[in-house]
């Protein structure tokens, strides 16, 4: 790892001790793709998006991890929609958040919008994660 990344990664871990609270991210089985379809036997199976298939239906992945909210009142990004009630996250502890995922937080249940990597070596600390 680079030297960057051990200074930041030890700034950014009691950061998120001290000021961060629990988030779970839920992912449901659609967000990865997967979809019921209909055999011309009639019989129902579960296809994915790289073309795996399985009988029963599958289960959404649930983590845990932890989560510091910040806000977006000075945020100028190009590119990026921001609506009025968005909230802004920087997750750790999880997989990367995918859009779709369901995010609790507080009393809020929240959808990702979009999550991106803050990495300034290989490897995620965080994530920028934006919810609606």
């Amino acid at each position: 790892m680079s030297g960057v990344y051990d200074t930041i990664s030890q700034e950014i871990l009691p950061a998120f001790e001290l000021l961060g609270a629990p988030v779970t991210i839920t992912r449901d089985p659609s967000v990865l793709g997967w979809k019921q379809v209909r055999l011309t036997d009639g019989s129902l199976i579960w296809r994915a998006k790289d073309g795996s298939t399985q009988v029963e239906k599958p289960v959404a992945e649930v983590y845990t991890g932890l989560a510091i909210q910040s806000s977006y009142s000075h945020y100028l990004g190009k590119d990026v929609s921001i609506q009025a009630g968005n909230m802004r996250l920087y997750i750790r502890d999880t997989p990367k958040p995918l859009a779709g995922d369901l995010v609790s937080f507080g009393t809020d249940t929240l959808t990702v919008v979009s999550a991106k990597p803050v990495a300034p070596g290989a490897v995620a600390i965080m994530y920028d994660t934006q919810l609606k």
